[in-house]
């Protein structure tokens, strides 16, 4: 038996060889390609169902080249950043006119208060 993972140049995808057992080898299983994989730095974008074909072809004494087991997952643009505030943000007054033309300073606002759950 024989594995090979081959990872693209432009590492979008990872190709799998894998030829039948001759004689009595050992036949690959799933966690022995996952590994392989995984070596060759293959950890996302795994096609399931193409190693599953390529392990049902080792059974049936078929090789697999080169078949296509891992797609990375395509760039999407991204927009311009915002920020949301969700708590009360200071205004930064220091005191407050009262009606009376008094000035009250309890209710300064030069901070935000921020309460963990």
């Amino acid at each position: 038996m024989q594995v090979a993972v081959e990872v693209a140049a432009d590492r979008l995808e990872a190709y799998l060889t894998l030829l039948p057992s001759i004689g009595i080898g050992a036949s690959a299983d799933a966690e022995r390609i996952r590994a392989e994989l995984e070596q060759a730095g293959v950890v996302h974008g795994i096609d399931s169902e193409a190693v599953l074909q390529a392990l049902d072809a080792q059974a049936e004494g078929r090789a697999t080249e080169r078949a296509a087991v891992a797609r990375a997952t395509p760039l999407r643009h991204g927009h311009s950043g915002r920020i949301e505030y969700r708590v009360a943000i200071a205004g930064g007054r220091r005191v407050t006119e009262r009606v009376d033309g008094g000035v009250g300073h309890k209710r300064q606002d030069q901070f935000s208060i921020v309460r963990a759950k």
